[in-house]
């Protein structure tokens, strides 16, 4: 089963607001709601290392829009479900998720201009399960 996710996060503000990106989205987090049947948790770690490179830093207008796209048959968006390494494709549909965006650790953060205005906390995206519901 293919499973794609298109996100788009848009600047509500009246002032720019700058994200952060490091890696290939890995400023994102695959989240796991509670109530899903087993426990699921994120199986790759190769983000870990992704903040040592230089990251992403994408300034958005107001009003503007900027779309994220995740393709869930890549391992790095992989679970472990009860102790078995499953895509998400392979979940069933009471399984429900959301993609949470987390702005970087401090240390990082001292590390990057400051004239970005970078926008510190989390967005989460609605829930979705592998079969392509969205709330």
């Amino acid at each position: 089963m293919s499973l794609k996710f298109t996100l788009k996060i848009k600047n509500v503000s009246d002032e720019s607001l700058a994200l952060v990106n490091a890696g290939e989205n890995c400023t994102f987090e695959l989240y796991s709601l509670p109530g899903n049947r087993g426990d699921i948790t994120n199986a790759y770690r190769g983000c870990d290392d992704a903040w040592a490179e230089k990251p992403n830093i994408i300034v958005l207008s107001p009003a503007e829009e900027k779309i994220f796209e995740f393709d869930f048959n890549r391992p790095c968006w992989h679970v472990n479900k009860d102790e078995v390494i499953l895509g998400l494709g392979q979940l069933g549909p009471r399984d429900r998720f959301r993609l949470i965006y987390r702005a970087p650790e401090v240390s990082v953060l001292a590390k990057l201009s400051a004239e970005n205005n970078i926008w510190i906390g989390y967005l989460p995206s609605r829930a979705f399960n592998a079969s392509g519901r969205i709330d």
